[in-house]
């Protein structure tokens, strides 16, 4: 028999083990999680309603569960901002959100966090160290350094001896973005003022901020963390996840946030029926192939264009195609928009699709997705050899993928480094060597024109594999 110390030692365990299981059943409980993104969306309605005239952009992932419409999206990682892995990272540098903050005078970012924290890394430091470069660079365009707001300004709570580390790269980052080759003379032309980060929880008086706001002598970006950390849980018969949205591939059962909104009331009618609505949302109305392979995604929760980008002065282009099985529309209106009737698509799609190929069109299996990571340089011979051909006879070709920013982006940068010159004003015939730097240089290149391009990390390295697949078996 046990004795009475034995069991005193052993019940706190019993009791956090019964605990521990049972916040662990809540976190992936889908009615607390939609009921929670619900709650905050509150008051990111009331962020909004204070500065109407502002855009409003969603950080993906997170941020788009929390409005049913955004201006725009970006894709600022927290882990680029955390202690001593501080980055800034060329193939993520989201130009549109400085473009439309200048152009309209500010900006509203969304996005969340979880486990008692108020605002998430992407807020704290990743967007403070982006608009900190953004301001030098356009600074040295300008050749205004002693009057234009170069300085750091992270929020009161980063200590100060991280803040010197991080201002001691910031000259390496402003220098290696304007190397990149990006063309970044539309900054300057916008940008009236510099850009400054003001950090905006549920306890923050919006009021004041209202009244501020008109005075302020730089384009605010207002960063509307929308989760409460002292949520106070009270009679409610669901519990409150801070942070809901997060890590969604985990407990969303393949719905997405646009799902979610267009079924709100029907998904939120109860806790017992919720699971199984969402299932039954996302069979009647979610894209199967999405929902399995890209439901941890960037490229899952973009918004959708139905604008075509040229690339510089190539014949490439880059737009996104949500219904891949129709492309009547797509070729009808690229031969308007180049006036010629010499034109081309190659569409990537995430599955075997049924599409026959002709002469003008080559459909590509091709999908962002770890465990098929072989998909990309198993596909890109075909597909570069289909582009040279098109190019060298003349044609314009568009390269669709379902968001217009991921697998679309690849296959641009993989011809823009085996068929163009640095200038991308020679059409090259006979490839040339490719390195892992010229494939990233080219990457940043193109957000220069696309600035959603949001490249997963799968397929930057896919592309950079392929390359360095082929140097080798040329060595051999």
């Amino acid at each position: 028999m046990k004795s009475t110390m034995d069991n005193m030692i052993l019940h706190p365990d019993i009791k956090f083990h019964k605990l521990s299981r049972k916040v662990e059943k809540q976190s992936v409980n889908v009615y607390a999680r939609l009921k929670s993104i619900e709650f905050d969306s509150l008051f990111a309605k009331d962020v909004c309603n204070t500065f109407e005239s502002l855009p409003v952009f969603a950080n993906l992932r997170c941020g788009q569960w929390y409005l049913p419409k955004f201006d725009g999206t970006c894709y600022f990682k927290s882990t680029d901002g955390h202690t001593y892995n501080w980055r800034f990272p060329t193939t993520r540098l989201n130009l549109q959100v400085a473009i439309h903050s200048s152009a309209n005078k500010g900006i509203i970012i969304l996005d969340s966090t979880r486990k008692g924290k108020k605002f998430p890394d992407s807020f704290s430091k990743t967007i403070p160290i982006w608009s900190c470069v953004i301001n030098m660079v356009v600074a040295k365009t300008r050749g205004q350094e002693h009057v234009w707001d170069t300085n750091l300004h992270l929020p009161v709570w980063i200590h100060p001896s991280e803040k010197d580390q991080i201002t001691e790269k910031l000259n390496t980052w402003t220098d290696n973005l304007m190397k990149s080759g990006v063309d970044l003379s539309v900054l300057s032309k916008v940008m009236t003022k510099p850009l400054r980060c003001i950090w905006i929880s549920q306890n923050s008086d919006l009021e004041s901020l209202r009244i501020a706001f008109k005075s302020f002598s730089f384009t605010p970006l207002f960063l509307v963390s929308t989760s409460d950390p002292d949520y106070i849980v009270k009679s409610n018969s669901w519990h409150y996840i801070q942070g809901a949205g997060d890590d969604h591939q985990g407990w969303s059962l393949g719905l997405t946030p646009k799902l979610f909104w267009d079924n709100k009331d029907f998904l939120l009618e109860g806790e017992l029926v919720c699971e199984e609505r969402v299932r039954d949302v996302v069979r009647e109305f979610g894209d199967s192939k999405i929902n399995l392979y890209h439901s941890g995604s960037i490229a899952a929760l973009q918004i959708y264009t139905d604008e075509f980008t040229k690339i510089a002065n190539t014949n490439l282009f880059i737009g996104s195609n949500p219904n891949v099985c129709d492309y009547t529309s797509s070729f009808t209106k690229f031969g308007q928009l180049v006036g010629s009737n010499h034109v081309a698509i190659i569409s990537c799609v995430d599955d075997d699709s049924d599409q026959i190929d002709s002469d003008t069109l080559l459909v590509a299996h091709i999908m962002d997705h770890k465990r098929r990571r072989d998909l990309i340089p198993k596909n890109l011979p075909r597909i570069l050899s289909f582009i040279r051909n098109k190019l060298s006879n003349g044609y314009s070709v568009l390269i669709l993928c379902k968001s217009g920013n991921n697998e679309s982006i690849g296959v641009c940068c993989a011809t823009l480094c085996a068929m163009f010159d640095d200038n991308t004003d020679g059409f090259v015939v006979t490839p040339k060597e490719v390195t892992k730097e010229l494939v990233l240089k080219r990457f940043t290149f193109i957000q220069s024109f696309v600035n959603t391009a949001a490249p997963t990390q799968n397929t930057i390295k896919s592309i950079s594999r392929f390359f360095t697949y082929k140097s080798r078996s040329k060595s051999s």
